[in-house]
């Protein structure tokens, strides 16, 4: 007989937007929404935004039940499509048609999941590595071919 813990798990999601920096708080066994944050983004201080709404969906919860974080960053995304900025090099995970973006360089890497969330292709962290590690380039690659 498989015994489980009575410990919750929790999962994190936070999007940090260009007006809005977000936060929900999620137990990953009942899916329930246990809290969620919502706080203007300091574009002088992004970090602040993040730890204010962490306060925010954290009050009285044990930190160490948390398991996983998932982070986006709308206004790092919005920034990048408009052209302002730093210059910019994208990673891009698993098979994707061509796109133009106003990015210096694109490298593509194996791996993705399917929509179950399976891994379908692994990702190799060295690779990953390699690629952060690089010079940005202004060369921008084609994708690989479909398997």
């Amino acid at each position: 007989m498989q015994k489980f813990s009575s410990q919750p798990i929790y999962g994190i999601g936070i999007d940090t937007g260009g007006t809005y920096t977000d936060a929900v708080l999620v137990d990953l066994r009942s899916h329930a929404v246990l809290g969620v944050g919502k706080r203007p983004t300091m574009h002088h201080n992004l970090g602040q935004g993040i730890v204010d709404v962490l306060n925010d969906i954290l009050s009285a919860k044990n930190t160490g039940c948390i398991k996983t974080i998932a982070f986006s960053t709308t206004l790092a995304t919005n920034a990048s499509a408009e052209g302002r900025g730093a210059k910019v090099g994208l990673m891009v995970i698993g098979q994707v048609k061509p796109f133009d973006a106003p990015v210096v360089s694109v490298h593509y890497l194996d791996g993705g999941h399917d929509h179950l969330g399976r891994e379908v292709n692994a990702l190799s962290i060295e690779r990953i590595v390699d690629t952060v590690l690089s010079p940005i380039s202004s060369t921008r690659a084609e994708p690989p071919p479909p398997d």
